[in-house]
Formats: C-alpha cells, structure tokens, sequence
C-alpha cells in the first residue's frame, strides 16, 4: 500500500509540475503574441512616417 501511495504522490507532483510549466508556456505565448503585435504595429507606424516625409517633401518643392 506504501508504493501505491507514493506513486500517487509522485503523479501529483508530476502533474503540478506540468502544470506550472503549461501556464509559463502559456505566458510566454502571450507575450510573443503581444511583441509581434507591437513590432506590427511599430512598422505601420515607420511606413507611415516614411509617407508622411514623401508628403512634406512634395510640400517643400511646391513652396520653392
């Protein structure tokens, strides 16, 4: 009975173990997720900028 309640034991631990590990994996997921939406959202923003720059320099040349 003592072995049969110490592999109990031990699949309890190796189970919280898993456990913590998925939820780090998890974390982790989300963090990617949540860097590649801001490194997407900071490249929209530099194309942006790059028009914006065409834009003023059209302006400029119109002005000289």
């Amino acid at each position: 009975m003592h072995k049969f309640s110490q592999s109990i034991s031990n699949l309890s631990h190796a189970i919280n173990i898993l456990d913590r590990a998925i939820e780090t994996k998890i974390r982790r997921n989300k963090n990617l997720i949540k860097y590649n939406e801001i490194k997407d959202n900071n490249q929209k923003t530099q194309n942006i900028l790059k028009e914006i720059e065409k834009d003023l320099d059209k302006i400029e040349k119109l002005l000289t």
